[in-house]
């Protein structure tokens, strides 16, 4: 799926789309996130050359749910996956969208005939989830760019200062049911 997303590539913060995830060679996984304790290894190059702003207004993750059903009907019955997890959406409600960290660059993307090729793709940076998201059962969470501080990451200027989980005022955490509504 091919995302909006801003980026400084051009000279100046400008509005292009990528694909959602990066994946390097064939066969190998797809990674939808970069984990912020890896980008001085494995991601260090992008983080340094290929910061992002993605803008949403809110993401889903699903939750282990303990005493989940044990037969597949129940699952599906209770709202559950096959696995017996809930997915939950997480949103501000002060806010239609807010931005978050993100990475660019290339990697395989699938085109239209369904052939794998080189293009623009782009991922999340996820840190130690904040103490509201961890009590939804999920231990990650997007780093959230505060608007005031969107130039900055953009540009570089920031090493790891804004890569950081808070306390958020105005976080709604809901259960969602059924297949989930297109948001972009």
């Amino acid at each position: 799926m091919a995302i909006p997303v801003i980026s400084t590539r051009r000279g100046s913060p400008g509005l292009e789309f990528r694909y959602w995830g990066y994946q390097k060679e064939l066969r190998k996984r797809t990674y939808p996130n970069a984990r912020d304790d890896k980008l001085t290894g494995y991601w260090w190059k992008t983080f340094e050359e290929g910061r992002c702003l993605i803008a949403i207004d809110g993401w889903y993750e699903w939750v282990e749910v303990p005493g989940a059903p044990e037969s597949a009907a129940a699952r599906k019955a209770a709202g559950l996956s096959r696995a017996g997890k809930q997915r939950l959406f997480y949103e501000f409600t002060g806010s239609p969208a807010f931005l978050l960290a993100g990475l660019y660059g290339q990697g395989l993307v699938k085109n239209h005939k369904g052939e794998w090729v080189e293009g623009p793709v782009a991922v999340v940076i996820t840190t130690s989830a904040c103490d509201q998201i961890a009590a939804s059962g999920h231990d990650r969470q997007p780093v959230v760019i505060p608007m005031n501080a969107a130039e900055e990451w953009l540009n570089g200027k920031d090493d790891y200062s804004l890569i950081r989980s808070e306390q958020y005022q105005d976080l709604q955490i809901s259960p969602v049911a059924g297949p989930v509504p297109p948001r972009i």
